[in-house]
């Protein structure tokens, strides 16, 4: 299936004390960025790396494949997202541009005031 015919990825409401994860595929030879999203509860100290930015252009015009659908990123995060990727193994990463809803304004609040923590 072209990646144009995907539908867009659908947020699951986060839990209480919860953020996700997303899990990154190993690299694909075809540069696609495959993921997925896990819940999981913050107080049970979770093993994952965090990547929070902001730098170059803020349109979204690139496109991570998550769980079959689609979510639009900007072309710094996908490169990002590029080289952090193993080879032959996933990796478990905090992003906020993608672990956030950012259509939520409710969820980017409460999500931001537990950036500390994260």
């Amino acid at each position: 299936m072209a990646l144009s015919a995907m539908a867009p990825y659908v947020y699951s409401q986060l839990g209480p004390g919860e953020i996700r994860l997303l899990v990154l595929a190993p690299r694909s030879g075809w540069g696609e960025v495959i993921c997925r999203l896990e819940h999981r509860l913050l107080s049970s100290d979770p093993d994952y790396e965090a990547l929070s930015y902001c730098w170059g252009v803020d349109d979204k015009d690139h496109q991570v494949i998550c769980e079959g659908k689609i979510i639009k990123i900007t072309a710094s995060l996908f490169s990002a997202l590029r080289h952090l990727s193993f080879k032959r193994k996933e990796r478990r990463l905090w992003v906020d541009g993608i672990c956030i809803n950012q259509d939520d304004d409710h969820e980017k609040n409460h999500q931001v005031s537990m950036m500390g923590t994260i």
